[in-house]
């Protein structure tokens, strides 16, 4: 997080939804992606990266995506077997939900994530969605962190000035986009280190 000597109190708390309040680490999903399938690695990547960035837009559907995964890949998994893979490996993590349970009486809460078509099924899960105020995913915006189109929607979406949402975020290479916009950015590494920088910008709970 960028201190700054700005004091405005802050009014809306933004979520990342996985690796922040839900298990997610990108390296750690490609070995998984390469032990369950048989392949290497760097295959396992190139299958992933093959059409992730129009899927997490909405530009296409799941079954595109996994279309190119497959051909990616050299594999002949099926639809439901690819989509149990990605969507079982999210799994609570309770601290952060608390913070962010104990947060909710005072303060609007939301949750902006790059993620797509199959957050439906982990939603209907997980109930990721509930508890929030607001909830901004790239496959409905058709925009993705961190291009400024989406922070700008945040920020109309939120109804509060810039200055006054803090974006909470385990990708520290989204924290010049998003203090370009003008909101505050907290680099998420653990949940005690959230409590410690939320109370740094005077947010108690």
């Amino acid at each position: 997080m960028s201190l700054s000597h700005d004091r405005t109190p802050i009014k809306v708390i933004v979520f990342d939804f996985g690796g922040v309040l839900y298990t997610y680490n990108y390296i750690r999903s490609l070995h998984y992606f390469s032990g369950t399938l048989g392949i290497s690695f760097e295959r396992a990547e190139a299958a992933w990266n093959a059409r992730i960035d129009e899927f997490e837009r909405g530009a296409i559907t799941e079954t595109g995506y996994w279309d190119a995964f497959r051909k990616a890949a050299g594999v002949e998994k099926d639809d439901v077997f690819l989509h149990e893979m990605f969507v079982s490996m999210f799994t609570p993590m309770p601290e952060s939900l608390e913070i962010k349970r104990r947060l909710k009486p005072q303060y609007r809460l939301g949750m902006l994530s790059n993620n797509c078509e199959w957050e439906r099924d982990m939603n209907g899960r997980l109930h990721l969605r509930d508890g929030f105020d607001l909830v901004l995913m790239s496959y409905e915006l058709g925009a993705r962190k961190p291009e400024p189109k989406i922070f700008e929607l945040l920020i109309d979406r939120a109804g509060a000035r810039p200055e006054e949402i803090v974006f909470i975020d385990d990708t520290a290479a989204y924290g010049p986009a998003v203090e370009a916009a003008g909101i505050r950015f907290i680099h998420f590494r653990s949940p005690r280190q959230l409590s410690e920088e939320l109370h740094l910008l005077s947010v108690w709970f």
